[in-house]
């Protein structure tokens, strides 16, 4: 029955001139043309398979890029904040100095009366930053044994205690607290309603997100708008009047 069978299979094959080849480990029967249309078809299937692998590729490359982008960013974004954070230090440290200066300067003029235009220029430089708003510098003066114990005059000045204050290692809000206190205290700024406003909100924004650092790095946040609506504010709320 095999052999009866073969025969006829060689008999249909050879009177329709039909070849037998095999394509891509498969057994294709059919003429010249026939053949030659199995083969495009399994090549096409092949050009088809490396197209799809090449986009996959390219997909990758592209998550990949889009990736190095979003890691360059936050580098960009660490890399600004670290740059204020040392600006932030340069200027506490400029200011101590500036401040000692000014306490052997005073001495000059109300002591020895032999202050010279140079020591007058360090006292008013003294003065400004003796009426400058220092929330990291001002929290120490309450942590140590015979420390201060006012803790509601330094919240006014800062919104915030200042035991929750040593913890803020966040330079957006050090600035924003510094500012508050710098215009509430001063005797030459005043600032509207809605300085104080925006403020406070910005203080009910930042305990919501449980004092969260980076809302200017990461997705947006309520602390993020707050924190922008209260910097754009401040030329428009503060009332700066001319020394006297």
């Amino acid at each position: 029955m095999v052999y009866n069978a073969k025969q006829r299979i060689n008999t249909a094959i050879n009177n329709d001139n039909l070849s037998v080849e095999t394509i891509r480990n498969g057994l294709f029967v059919g003429n010249t043309h026939g053949l030659a249309y199995a083969r495009r078809a399994m090549e096409l299937e092949e050009v088809n398979n490396r197209i799809t692998a090449l986009e996959i590729a390219v997909n990758d490359l592209k998550s990949d890029n889009n990736n190095l982008k979003s890691d360059n960013n936050d580098l960009k974004s660490d890399n600004k904040l670290l740059y204020e954070r040392i600006n932030e230090l340069e200027l506490s440290t400029k200011g101590f100095s500036t401040l000692r200066s000014r306490f052997i300067s005073t001495y000059k003029r109300d002591k020895l009366g032999n202050a010279t235009d140079a020591d007058y220029r360090i006292i008013g430089e003294g003065n400004s930053w003796a009426h400058t708003g220092n929330a990291l510098r001002d929290a120490e003066l309450y942590g140590a044994p015979g420390g201060r114990m006012d803790f509601g005059t330094y919240e006014s000045l800062y919104g915030l205690h200042p035991g929750v204050v040593t913890m803020i290692t966040y330079s957006p809000t050090i600035r924003v607290l510094n500012q508050h206190a710098t215009v509430i205290a001063s005797s030459r700024s005043t600032g509207t309603p809605r300085f104080y406003q925006l403020f406070a909100e910005f203080i009910a924004a930042l305990k919501e997100s449980d004092f969260a650092s980076g809302f200017l790095q990461d997705k947006p946040t309520k602390a993020t708008a707050a924190y922008w609506s209260f910097l754009n504010c401040i030329k428009q709320e503060v009332d700066i009047s001319k020394p006297t």
